[in-house]
This record gives C-alpha cells, structure tokens and sequence, in this order.
C-alpha cells in the first residue's frame, strides 16, 4: 500500500514534490502537492533505516541550488529534470509567433511551428537561384594540344545530328575555301582553341544525356582544314566540372561527372585497359615511323623493309584489337549490370561499337524501365532484327543496292559481273581504324585495278553531310554508296550487331566469298594469289 503511512514508514526525511522543484528551478510537473520524495533512496527500494543512516550526505549542484541526501538514482533523475527545466524556461522565454494562439498547449504550438519551418525551408529551397544554378551548369575545360592547337573546340548534340536546312544555306552561297558555320554541325555550344590547346567552356544542362564532342575548323601547318571527328567522343552532358585531355583526334578522357564515371571511367581507367592502351601506342608509333622511311613507295613484299614494317602492322593491330575488345567488355559490363538504369542506357547510347550484348541490355533495360519512351523505341526494331551467322570463307555473298552521292543507283551483282574479284567495305566517316586503311586500299586499288579488281564502299552513316565530307577528304577513287543503318543492307549482312570495318573478298565467277576482313599486306597477299 502506497499511502501517507506507508511513505513515513519507508524512512528519511521528505521533500514535496513542488517544494523540490522550486529548489531545483524546475517548472512545476503537475504532480499532486501531497506527493513528495524521500530524501534517501529510490522509493520503489527498500532500505535498511541503520544503514541509511550511517550513509554519508551528498552534496549535489543542480540547477545552482545546492540538494543534501539524494542517493544516486535520485540524482541522475533530478539531473534530467534540471537540464529538461532549463529547455523548457529557455522556450517559454521565446515570443509565439503571431499567427499562433499563447494560449493554446505548448505541444500543439511547437508542432506547428515545426511544420511552418520546415515548409518555409522547402520552399526557399525551390525557389533559390543560386541552388538553380549550381545544380544546372556544366563546365568542361581541358585541352587539345596532342592533335589540335586551333580551331574551336564544340559540344554537339548527337540526338539532333547536322542541321541540315544550315547546311544547305551554306552551301548554296559557300565560296572556294570557304568553312561552313559552326552551327550548322548541330553545335550546341563551342569555344575558341587557344595556341596552348586549352579550352573552356559552361553549358546549361537541364539533365543529364549522350553527347559528342569534335573540333571544327583546326588547320594543319599547311593550310588544310581537319574534317571533324566524331568516333569515340561521345561523353556523357551534366551538371558539375568536367576535365578533358585528347590524346589523338579519335581518343580522349574525361574524368569528373557521375555518370561520365560510371559509364566511361569504371574500365578506362583500370590497369589491364591503361597498359592495353599504352601499347598500342607505342606499336601505332613504331609502325608510323617505319612507315615514313618507306613513304609512298610500293615494296615488293620480299623486300626486308617491306616485311619489318608488316610486322609492325601485325602488331599494331593486335593491340588495337585488344582495346576494343576491352572496351566493348565494359562497355558492355555497364550495359548489362549498372543498378542505375540511366547508367545503363548511356553506356547503350554511348557505345560506338556494336554487337550482340546491345540487343540483351536493351531486354533487360526493358525490364527495369518500360514505359521510358527511349527504350521502346528502340527495342522493337531491335527485337526484329534477324540476326544471321557471320558470313565465311564459301559462303555466298549477299546482293544488294545502293546510290552513290550523285544519286547513281548501282547493284552488287552488276559490278561482279565486270570484275574478276570484287571487295566489299563496311565503314562510315566516324570509323577511325575504317579510315586508317583507306590509304593502303587506294595502293592495292591502284595495283590491281587493270587485273579485274574492283572496291565497293558501303557507308553507315546516319548523316548524308558526314558521308560527303569524309568521301571529299579520303578521295575513294572506286565505288562509294550508302548509308545507314536502317538500310535493307545493315539488314541483311545484321550489321547493328556487328562491328566495323568489315570486309569481304569475292569470287566474281561463283558469287562466294573466297576471304573476310582482309587488312594491309594480308590484302595484298591474297590479291597477288588471286591475279598475278
């Protein structure tokens, strides 16, 4: 029993409970005046009164009034009690707000406050311009001072590609010499190349998406003007500060930017891509100077320059291989198993080279994101794309028929039947390594064109003017047609799931393909067994 009596009983001298709290400046807890605490040990415990009465007094400090004969339950209670005391008289001491009630219970007004601030916090938030601006702006700075020391440095949007009406303006008006306006490759924002390489420039970015970096307009130290580059420059537009170092006019790094990180950076800057990278640098170094000490003369293929620099080739090769099979590794990596599925669909979008792996992260996209209009629309040609096994040495070629630039329609079968071997080219202005071989082509071209050798060039370009001017630039002297990806021939050789350069060597007289993916000297090798 908890009575008056049974409390005197429990012994030591009593404090009432409010006696105790003005002692302690505490606010007044509400309890009953009659309830009080003994001066001794918890209540709740019983104790031995001789005990207890040799128990030494504490002396205790709180809330600056000095409380004797507190145990040490006691204490830390009344310890709290203090500290909560001073909260409480330090709140009770701030003004209410106009648009509350004083008289109302102080947890009603506290909890309204709270959501007032916290509403007028969000909305400061929104509305800040700074914060707007932070969170909206790309600065990409870097240089270009390996390929390029002039010229400007340009942002192009690759979802909107050349602009085509700006194109033709100018076109229509150009003078001999003279360059076509930025803006009409489907610039988006440009800066001036500076005689270091530097550059820098700012971009609102609304939200994050694919892009394509080039330079426009660099001239060589003779006078010739760089045809813009586009091949594996695609990068990834967001907010923040990014940094961009091109090695050559096909290959860069950019660091900084989350999804530039994750899409580009989580392979391209591991060791075995580094040193994969380095190598082949050395080898295309190696090659260009046994090159140069050849120049443009023709060597028989005993000839031990001849050979020295095939070998080169060989190896520059293979280690170029070697790079793009990593990179499509992780591009491909990031495609199938990012948990981002915006991360996903970059490395997708961004990925210059092709294969199998697209169709199977695009299902699997699909998944994650099906109603994200991206996705769809590029999910059904993909699902009806019929793949077909890689052609091969017998196989019979598949015929097809393409315009040139002037709009001469020209058919597969019909320069076969003209010619004794017919070499069919995969490429498109953006392929570096399809452009690296033209030189040498234009060589066996030339050697064996009397002997019944004929070149059919199919493009893949998605854009006539990127076509023309690497057509102007390479100066083909054989059959040059296209284009595009969406054409009834990357239909039918399944060339989205492919990559390029891809050739084949045919049999005239058969219609078969006698080799595949003929390079250089291996060119010229099976050329000499097949026409000299």
């Amino acid at each position: 029993m908890d009575d008056e009596g049974s409390r005197r009983a429990r012994g030591g001298r009593r404090i009432p409970w409010r006696q105790a709290e003005r002692r302690m400046d505490l606010p007044l807890s509400g309890r009953d005046d009659r309830e009080s605490i003994p001066a001794g040990r918890h209540p709740a415990r019983k104790m031995d009164h001789h005990a207890a009465g040799r128990r030494r007094k504490r002396r205790v400090l709180l809330g600056g009034k000095q409380i004797r004969g507190l145990d040490r339950a006691q204490i830390g209670r009344n310890r709290y009690r203090g500290i909560l005391g001073e909260r409480r008289a330090r709140r009770d001491r701030i003004p209410p707000l106009a648009c509350m009630n004083p008289d109302e219970p102080m947890n009603q007004r506290r909890n309204e406050m709270r959501t007032l601030m916290i509403t007028l916090f969000l909305a400061l938030l929104a509305a800040s311009p700074a914060h707007a601006d932070e969170t909206s702006v790309m600065v990409l700075e870097g240089t270009t001072a390996a390929p390029y020391d002039n010229g400007q440095f340009a942002v192009l949007d690759s979802r909107r590609g050349w602009d085509t009406a700006r194109w033709e303006e100018w076109q229509s008006t150009a003078k001999p010499d003279e360059q076509p306006p930025i803006e009409a490759y489907g610039a988006i924002a440009w800066a001036p190349i500076g005689p270091d390489g530097a550059f820098r420039l700012e971009i609102a970015v609304d939200q994050p998406r694919v892009a394509t970096f080039a330079v426009i307009g660099a001239k060589t130290a003779d006078g010739n003007t760089f045809t813009p580059n586009k091949q594996g420059n695609n990068f990834i537009m967001e907010p923040g500060e990014l940094k961009l170092r091109m090695i050559r006019h096909d290959y860069s790094e950019i660091t900084g930017g989350h999804y530039n990180d994750a899409v580009f950076n989580s392979w391209r800057l591991s060791k075995e891509y580094i040193k994969a990278q380095a190598d082949a640098e050395q080898a295309r170094a190696d090659h260009d100077q046994a090159q140069a000490k050849i120049g443009d003369e023709v060597l028989p293929g005993d000839d031990p320059r001849e050979q020295s620099r095939r070998r080169l080739w060989d190896r520059m090769v293979e280690s170029n291989m070697l790079t793009i099979r990593l990179q499509e590794e992780g591009m491909s990596k990031v495609a199938l198993t990012h948990p981002d599925p915006l991360a996903r669909r970059f490395a997708i979008e961004a990925s210059w080279i092709v294969g199998p792996w697209m169709n199977d992260a695009l299902h699997s996209l699909a998944k994650l994101t099906p109603d994200d209009p991206w996705v769809v629309n590029r999910l059904a040609p993909a699902t009806n794309v019929i793949t077909i096994n890689a052609l091969q040495e017998g196989d019979s070629i598949v015929d097809f028929t393409g315009e040139t630039l002037d709009g001469v329609e020209v058919r597969l079968a019909d320069v076969q039947s003209e010619n004794r071997l017919v070499l069919v080219e995969f490429w498109a202005s953006w392929c570096g390594p399809c452009r690296v071989e033209i030189p040498h082509m234009k060589q066996a071209y030339s050697r064996f064109r009397d002997k019944g050798f004929e070149i059919v060039s199919f493009t893949l370009d998605d854009e006539r003017e990127d076509w023309e001017e690497a057509s102007a630039e390479e100066n083909m002297p054989w059959i040059d047609i296209g284009m595009g990806y969406e054409t009834e021939v990357a239909r039918a050789y399944s060339l989205k799931n492919r990559g390029i350069p891809l050739n084949y060597l045919v049999d005239s007289g058969t219609g078969t393909i006698v080799a595949a993916n003929l390079r250089q000297h291996k060119l010229d090798e099976k050329l000499e067994e097949l026409l000299d």
